[in-house]
């Protein structure tokens, strides 16, 4: 299990001291003393952060991550299923709307949005073919950005084995 996507830092301006560095794979959002979320590119120099005041950054981590899980799909007429494993990349795409939402477990909520959509297609294929929806699959949504709405994340690869159960 990775860590937290979402970290915080406090800031004070005094004492003085040095503005979060983003490390590779990770995106800072500021928020200003107004409570507005702003990420710029590039990040907010020590002075930049100094003048412009955030209270607080967020540590955003933005790599591509893996995740699987189980479950059943229904195959055509929805009383057989397929017995299936999802493996899935998931990555945030909207970091201010990550902080916005306090996203805190993107994998669980990427499982939950798979699990509602995936029956829509593999339903319309016959259980004695689960290799067909495997690549209806594939090709509908397997390399494509699939964004779950309002939350700043989003899947980016999905690939399913299925057999008949």
């Amino acid at each position: 299990m990775p860590g937290p996507i979402l970290n915080t830092v406090e800031l004070n301006r005094l004492p003085f001291t040095r503005r979060p560095i983003a490390q590779p794979g990770t995106v800072l959002v500021f928020q200003m003393p107004d409570n507005q979320l702003v990420a710029p590119e590039p990040p907010y120099t020590t002075g930049e952060t100094w003048w412009k005041g955030p209270t607080t950054a967020y540590v955003v981590d933005n790599r591509p991550h893996h995740a699987v899980f189980a479950c059943r799909l229904p195959a055509l007429g929805g009383a057989l299923f397929f017995a299936a494993t999802v493996r899935f990349t998931w990555r945030v795409h909207q970091p201010i709307e990550v902080v916005r939402e306090q996203v805190q477990d993107p994998a669980t909520e990427c499982e939950t949005f798979l699990t509602a959509n995936l029956p829509a297609i593999t339903r319309t294929h016959a259980y004695d073919v689960p290799a067909a929806a495997e690549d209806d699959i594939a090709r509908r949504i397997g390399r494509q950005l699939l964004p779950l709405p309002g939350r700043g994340v989003g899947i980016v690869a999905v690939h399913a084995h299925l057999r008949q159960e």
